[in-house]
């Protein structure tokens, strides 16, 4: 079995401030293609060797769990000894799903539960409620939520004791970041791909506002990442990466459908501050189109969602 040595005096942690998440390691609802469980857990590892040591899985990202623990296994680190963030729907069986999950990661505990996104009252107090259990019952160090308007945000933390909000943080979604005020874990950093690319993707991602209400935007920000990018010889995705490394307070989750996409962890960009102004006017025309909760343009608090 392949062994790395994670001894402490000897482990470099070069991305401190980086999250992996496995949501391309598990199930996208049709936002990627699937990749194999081979593939997967080589990522994950490559991940691991590049200085990651924390990790975003979910409930509803089925397999990630599973493949999660499996790669880290191969090269002779636990579960328990990096940092893992779970996230689960605020539907009923929120308990069954948090127990189901650890079984997968084969751990008892893990740094942070997360409800994955808002739901109707009724539903979110019931799950907020079991949140607090779990944070009781010594199962995680912390407990948050993700993809929450700041003002349902400000009314249950004013009554529970969270202390994250994870959510998308890029130059193609910035809505309400001046506002957030809990530990923040970015997501989408490189818009999901998009702003490594002008092609339009052939998934759900098609779906986004982007290629809709804001083409003309969107395509100006695209041009000016590019340029940007030739200029400092370096690649796009890393140009799109350095500028949501640069928007957030806290950490930032990057996640990769293949090894190669992982090489922007190893050159990072420090922009300019004229290039950063630029790509500040550029992605604030954006946000006259963000009207919505999230990224996805959906309110996910009045739907009949059970994953």
């Amino acid at each position: 079995m392949e062994k790395w040595n994670t001894k402490k005096k000897q482990t470099k942690k070069m991305n401190e401030d980086i999250i992996f998440g496995l949501w391309s390691q598990g199930d996208s609802s049709g936002f990627h293609s699937p990749i194999d469980a081979r593939t997967a857990k080589n990522i994950i590892k490559t991940a691991y060797k590049q200085g990651i040591r924390a990790f975003d899985t979910a409930f509803s990202y089925k397999q990630s769990n599973s493949l999660l623990y499996s790669a880290l296994k191969e090269i002779g680190v636990k579960t328990e000894d990096v940092s893992i963030t779970l996230k689960i729907m605020p539907y009923p069986s929120f308990l069954k799903k948090a127990d189901s999950s650890l079984k997968a990661l084969k751990a008892e505990h893990v740094k942070a539960v997360l409800i994955h996104w808002p739901a109707k009252d009724e539903m979110l107090f019931s799950a907020l409620k079991e949140l607090e259990r779990i944070k009781n019952k010594e199962i995680c160090e912390e407990i948050g939520v993700s993809n929450f308007p700041i003002p349902l945000l400000k009314k249950i933390s004013s009554d529970f004791d969270i202390s994250i909000h994870q959510r998308p943080v890029s130059a193609i979604w910035k809505k309400d970041l001046e506002k957030e005020f809990l530990n923040l874990q970015g997501y989408c950093a490189i818009g999901f791909g998009t702003l490594a690319s002008m092609d339009i993707p052939n998934d759900k991602r098609r779906e986004l506002y982007i290629y809709k209400e804001a083409k003309t935007d969107f395509q100006n920000l695209i041009e000016a990442i590019r340029e940007i990018a030739d200029r400092n010889s370096s690649s796009m995705a890393e140009t799109a990466f350095s500028y949501a490394r640069s928007l957030s307070r806290g950490t930032t989750i990057i996640g990769a459908s293949r090894e190669s996409q992982l090489s922007i962890l190893q050159h990072p960009l420090t922009l300019e501050k004229d290039d950063k102004k630029r790509l500040d006017a550029l992605s604030d025309k954006l946000i006259r189109f963000q009207i919505e909760d999230n990224i996805f343009k959906h309110d996910w608090r009045g739907d009949g969602h059970t994953d």
